[in-house]
């Protein structure tokens, strides 16, 4: 909420995004009216990845073993910790990782990411 808060466009733009999709509209979302909003879903996007919901990381038991590029070897079952917030702050995987853009999650940049 924050990021869109201080982002004075992309709130006109969600909300002319808002206004085409759900006229009138008071009851809950559904699931195509969602479809119906892809700048609503690039920024909630965009705001995990600024702001992932689990900052310190989350940890996972190796199934196989597995070789590092370093060469060192990890055993299966042991614990290895995914730290979101410095993968998603490595500008090695998202340019200019400081800046809240949901453009990064359009599908041409999803295409070109992946």
């Amino acid at each position: 909420l924050y990021e869109v808060c201080a982002a004075p466009r992309l709130q006109d733009a969600l909300a002319a995004e808002a206004a085409v999709a759900l006229p009138g509209r008071l009851d809950f979302p559904t699931r195509e009216t969602l479809r119906s909003v892809p700048l609503l879903g690039r920024t909630f996007k965009e705001a995990l990845r600024k702001h992932p919901v689990v900052a310190t990381g989350t940890l996972r038991a190796l199934s196989t073993a597995v070789r590092l590029p370093s060469g060192e070897r990890l055993a299966a079952g042991v614990l290895v910790s995914v730290p979101q917030f410095a993968l998603h702050r490595n500008p090695r995987h998202w340019p200019d990782p400081e800046n809240f853009d949901p453009g990064r999650f359009t599908p041409e940049a999803l295409e070109d990411r992946h």
